[in-house]
């Protein structure tokens, strides 16, 4: 629930149309900057003193992102955190559809790791990686990429090849993004002899 920094880019048409970066206040009890998550992404308790709070901050990231499906790298990360800092904060739930990005380059690509900085890099996009701005405009350029090596028109198209479904966050029910139950999937009739 410790969010101090939120970034938002918006594609309409496969262009970036939009960006937006706030740091906050974290939510009461959550304020504490330890040495560890300030190696990740540089920001001190200094830095977010004069900042809004969280609460604040969460509502105008809603108003950017309505009407939006919402992408994230590592979705079970953020939209969890995103949900624990509304409700430590007392902030009223955002309300979007998500889908995880690193979720799709499992389903489509063979890397040897699905961190958001190997996945740029394979496809050559520009990354400052934990710079809030950067991460999401890096997850909206790598699910255009994916859509492109694809062949696909749409994210749902991409969903559906990947056979993950949509997850949904809002005040009553948080559901992850997650793939088809188990008996839907086609599984190999044996085991592969060469795997180690």
């Amino acid at each position: 629930a410790s969010i101090c920094a939120i970034g938002v880019v918006t594609v309409e048409e496969g262009v970036v149309v939009g960006r937006q970066r706030w740091l906050c206040q974290p939510p009461e009890g959550f304020q504490k900057f330890s040495p560890f998550n300030i190696g990740v992404h540089g920001i001190r308790a200094g830095d977010v003193a004069a900042a809004p709070a969280f609460a604040e901050v969460i509502g105008e990231v809603a108003r950017m992102i309505e009407g939006y499906p919402v992408l994230a790298h590592n979705a079970a990360f953020d939209i969890g955190a995103i949900r624990r800092a509304c409700l430590a904060s007392g902030a009223p739930m955002p309300v979007f559809d998500y889908c995880c990005t690193m979720a799709l380059t499992r389903a489509t690509l063979r890397l040897p790791t699905f961190g958001l900085a190997w996945c740029a890099d394979h496809f050559g996009i520009p990354l400052l990686h934990h710079n809030p701005v950067s991460d999401a405009e890096a997850t909206a350029l790598l699910a255009l990429a994916l859509l492109d090596t694809q062949c696909l028109d749409g994210l749902d198209d991409l969903m559906e090849q990947c056979r993950l479904r949509w997850g949904h966050l809002n005040e009553v029910e948080w559901m992850r993004s997650h793939g088809l139950q188990p008996s839907t999937r086609r599984m190999p009739s044996e085991a592969n002899p060469d795997a180690d």
